[in-house]
């Protein structure tokens, strides 16, 4: 459950497979890689104004790690491409 103004609803993220699944009829993939695998969200930013040698570090993980595709679902965000089959 997500908090918006003081009113809670419901909200979902779809997992790369089930993203694929869905597009799956008309999509294939081309490609996928996880984004904020190691990032933090913007709403800790206060935390790391100090801390700038750890978050240089969580960077080179990031960019040494975010290409792995299979890594896709264990990060906040994810980049899928896809492509249109041809009929």
């Amino acid at each position: 459950m997500a908090k918006l103004n003081g009113i809670e609803f419901p909200v979902w993220y779809y997992s790369p497979k089930q993203l694929k699944n869905i597009f799956a009829p008309y999509f294939e993939k081309q490609y996928q890689k996880p984004v904020g695998l190691f990032i933090p969200p913007s709403y800790l930013n206060h935390f790391f104004v100090r801390k700038s040698f750890l978050l240089k570090a969580l960077s080179v993980l990031e960019t040494l790690f975010g290409s792995w595709s299979f890594l896709a679902n264990n990060a906040d965000h994810y980049l899928m491409i896809l492509k249109k089959k041809s009929i």
